[in-house]
C-alpha cells in the first residue's frame, strides 16, 4: 500500500516511556524514583557517548544527562515532537491500539515503555515519531561513527510475526525500511530489506544498525526538518503486538 494512503490522517497515541510528560499518574502508578545522585543500568548500550534520545526512561536520561553524555533530547513531548498511531482513511479506525505494558522495560526498571498492537483496520498499521525542526545533521556527518538502538520484544505466541522500521529523511523518496523477525513473515511491508531475527520469548532484544548503513540506502540529515523520523508497521492482521524500548542513535563505547 502506497505511503501517502496512509499518511494524510493521524492521532496521537500516549506519552511515551521517558517522556517530558511522564509522571506517576500515566505509568501506571510505578513511579520513577530518580535516586541522587542518578545511577545508570549497567547495560553495554548506555556506556556510549553522545546520544540523541527519542524514548528512554527518565532513571537512565537523567543518569546520561548527569554524565554528560545526552546530545540531544528529541524525546516525545506532546509538542513538536509527538508519537503518533495513524488511522485508516475508510473507516477513521485507529490501526494500532496503546495496551498496557507488561513487566519491567529493556533496563529492568519498572516503568512503562512503547506497548502497542495491530487493530487489522482496512489491512494495514502504522505508527511514527515525529518531529518538527530536529537536527540530526550532527549524526549525519559522522556516520560511520553512530548506530541506531533499540530494544523489541514479542510475546511467546507470535514466533512467525515481524515488524517493518522505516528511517525516514530530507531526500525525499529515500525512505528506508527494515524487517525485523521471520525473513519469510508476512508483516514484511513496504518493500522491506530484511534486517534480523530475534527470539520471540517474552525477553528484550537491543539492536544497534549502523547509521552508515542507512546512509548507504539513501537517509540523508544536513539541517533541521521535519517528518516522522521513525516510523513502524507490524502488517494488516489484528493482535500483532509491538513492544519497544530505549530508542536512541549513540557512539558506542
Amino acid at each position: 500500500m502506497a505511503m501517502v494512503a496512509m499518511t494524510t490522517m493521524m492521532v496521537i497515541a500516549f506519552a511515551c516511556s521517558g517522556g517530558a510528560n511522564d509522571d506517576d499518574d500515566n505509568n501506571g502508578g510505578r513511579g520513577d524514583t530518580i535516586p541522587d545522585p542518578p545511577v545508570l543500568s549497567d547495560h553495554v548500550s548506555l556506556k556510549g557517548s553522545d546520544y540523541y534520545i527519542v524514548s528512554l526512561d527518565e532513571l537512565n536520561f537523567a543518569a546520561l544527562e548527569a554524565a554528560g553524555k545526552v546530545k540531544q533530547d528529541i524525546r516525545m513531548n506532546g509538542g513538536t515532537r509527538q508519537f503518533y498511531l495513524w488511522i485508516a482513511e475508510s473507516n477513521g479506525a485507529l490501526t494500532y491500539e496503546g495496551v498496557p505494558s507488561v513487566g519491567p522495560n529493556a533496563y529492568g526498571n519498572p516503568v512503562d515503555y512503547v506497548a502497542i498492537v495491530t487493530t487489522g483496520a482496512d489491512g494495514w498499521s502504522g505508527a511514527a515519531f515525529t518531529m518538527n525542526d530536529v537536527d540530526l545533521s550532527g549524526i549525519y556527518n559522522e556516520a560511520d561513527k553512530y548506530y541506531y538502538h533499540f530494544a523489541i520484544k514479542s510475546p511467546t505466541n507470535q514466533t512467525t510475526s515481524g515488524h517493518t522500521f522505516q528511517f525516514n529523511s530530507q531526500s525525499l523518496g529515500a525512505e528506508i525500511n527494515l524487517f525485523f523477525g521471520p525473513e519469510n513473515a508476512s508483516e514484511k511491508f513496504w518493500n522491506a530489506t530484511w534486517y534480523a531475527d530475534y527470539p520471540h520469548d517474552g525477553e528484550w532484544h537491543h539492536f544497534d544498525i549502523p547509521v552508515s548503513l542507512l546512509v548507504q540506502k539513501g537517509w540523508i540529515w544536513g539541517e533541521p526538518y521535519s517528518t516522522n523520523v521513525i516510523v513502524m508497521t507490524s502488517g494488516g492482521v489484528a493482535g500483532i503486538e509491538l513492544d519497544i524500548d530505549a530508542i536512541f542513535f549513540y557512539k558506542k563505547p
